[in-house]
């Protein structure tokens, strides 16, 4: 144990080993509490993908054989991947709608709804994306610029009489945390924070 040890020279070494044979190997004795930590690409990758959006909900239900026999490359936790192989065994190879459903674990409707998003958006049409509405739909450009006049030139006391000039003059009963989240994001454009 009194050996001395070139740390970086045995990292660079295993960094070298891991990519030209993708393989780990490690034949020294390291004292944990000097060594940095290694973390396993496969977790690594799937943080990542977590971080991004695209790790698969449901990996398990893919059972296509170019996932199950080479899973080195081939990632069922990558959603995207996932969604470009099944729609690339039917576009390119020609298989059976139903029987690409069946590997991949999802019903013919939404392998049609991914197939008219990639016709119409291409590959990005494939991104997983939140259910639901992108944006508030009751506040129209009318109805934001009475916000805007009240909260910024007029000084409107509180959200609550804000809400209910609102209700009187459009007919719109909207929700208190959206003034609330309007009035922020004013005062930040003001202030020259957005």
């Amino acid at each position: 144990m009194g050996q001395n040890i070139n740390i970086k020279h045995c990292i660079k070494e295993y960094w070298s080993l891991q990519r030209n044979y993708g393989i780990i190997i490690l034949t020294f004795a390291f004292r944990p509490d000097i060594l940095p930590a290694m973390t396993d690409p496969k977790a690594q990758k799937r943080q990542h993908l977590r971080e991004a959006g695209l790790l698969h909900p449901q990996p398990e239900r893919v059972r296509d054989p170019l996932f199950e026999q080479t899973p080195e490359f081939f990632d069922a936790a990558d959603h995207l991947q996932v969604r470009y192989e099944l729609l690339r065994a039917h576009l390119v190879d020609r298989d059976a709608v139903s029987a690409i459903c069946g590997r991949y674990g999802i019903s013919r409707q939404t392998f049609y709804n991914l197939q008219d998003k990639f016709a119409g958006q291409g590959t990005s049409g494939l991104l997983p994306k939140q259910p639901g509405p992108k944006r508030p739909r009751k506040l129209t450009a009318q109805v934001l610029a009475f916000i805007h006049k009240r909260l910024v030139d007029e000084r409107t006391a509180s959200t609550m009489e804000l809400r209910e000039e609102i209700q009187q003059q459009f007919g719109l009963a909207l929700h208190r945390r959206t003034i609330e989240k309007l009035a922020k994001d004013l005062r930040a454009k003001k202030n020259g924070r957005a």
